[in-house]
């Protein structure tokens, strides 16, 4: 797409890097866009009723900025190439891999294969062969999303990697817990109040930090990550969303205080944690937008979903 090769980028999308894997039984990104099996789900629901009801507003997105369509028609080859690749990454992957997930809590027989495949589409499988991930290499899935921005926002374990990450990968062992000891019924809840909401954070940096870059080409990301989590702030509350969503177009660049005052509306309607989101760099905590209205160094935590209480902040894993 970078080099205006737009035949040639909307042939990989739709069948694959490999035109002998067309016949084979791999799923192209199209595909998987497409497939409507993964979108029996609560919040797939939520996103389309959002996005004009469309259940393949994802595809149709990507093919329009490919194509260079409206309201892709004026933005660069480099502004088009990430348009897709973080529409990809946050429209097409993330939603796949919790509807997957889903799928395990509905099939009758609990199956650990959609758990997993989930699991595989949230983490991605390109960022290198060393642990956490090659330096320089964050993989294009939500796993590599988070690693990009959690420097910025000084959640970075030691190892370079996202506290979000690390939190998923317990996550995705607790819920392979619940189906192993026959408790199916209960992975709908803990999609909704574990796995979900952590995947919302890196959404929500992104928003932050690309819709204020002094990048032309940051325009395309904030614009897409924008329209992943509005459905779940225009649940909690419309004006907020509203503020979001103006402050993310690809024509201008964002308010910092309009966007950060907008999300901090939210983030406990969605279910998530300001301090999980994070500071900006060379920003405290205490006077970070998303926390400063709440902060209480001495505050109580409610962990395991309010069956303890601790008086001291600590992080849910």
């Amino acid at each position: 797409m970078k080099e205006d090769a737009s035949d040639a980028a909307i042939s990989y999308y739709e069948y694959g890097h490999l035109s002998a894997l067309r016949s084979s039984s791999y799923t192209s990104l199209r595909t998987l866009a497409k497939d409507p099996s993964w979108k029996n789900n609560p919040l797939s629901t939520k996103f389309q009723s959002y996005h004009g009801d469309d259940p393949n507003f994802a595809d149709t997105m990507i093919m329009d900025a490919l194509r260079a369509f409206a309201p892709f028609h004026t933005i660069s080859s480099d502004q088009l190439a990430d348009v897709v690749v973080r529409s990809l990454q946050t429209l097409v992957l993330l939603p796949a891999g919790v509807g997957y997930m889903y799928k395990a809590f509905l099939d009758d027989n609990c199956a650990f294969t959609y758990w997993d495949k989930g699991a595989a589409y949230l983490i991605g499988s390109v960022e290198g062969s060393q642990w956490g991930g090659d330096e320089g290499d964050n993989g294009v899935s939500s796993f590599g999303l988070a690693k990009e921005l959690c420097a910025e926002f000084s959640v970075c374990t030691i190892s370079g990697n996202a506290e979000t990450n690390d939190r998923l990968i317990q996550y995705f062992k607790d819920g392979e817990d619940l189906i192993s000891g026959g408790t199916c019924a209960d992975l709908d809840r803990y999609i909704n109040v574990k796995v979900f909401p952590t995947l919302l954070i890196p959404l929500i940096q992104g928003s932050i930090a690309f819709a204020l870059a002094d990048n032309p080409k940051a325009r395309g990301s904030a614009h897409v990550l924008a329209l992943a989590v509005l459905p779940f702030v225009h649940e909690v509350d419309a004006t907020s969303a509203n503020a979001i969503k103006q402050n993310s177009r690809l024509d201008a660049a964002g308010s910092s205080t309009v966007l950060i005052n907008a999300f901090s509306n939210v983030l406990g309607g969605m279910g998530v944690n300001c301090f999980s989101v994070g500071a900006q760099s060379g920003t405290e905590i205490s006077e970070f937008g998303l926390c400063k209205d709440t902060y209480d160094p001495g505050q109580s935590t409610d962990l395991s979903d309010g069956l303890y209480i601790t008086r001291t902040r600590v992080e849910d894993r």
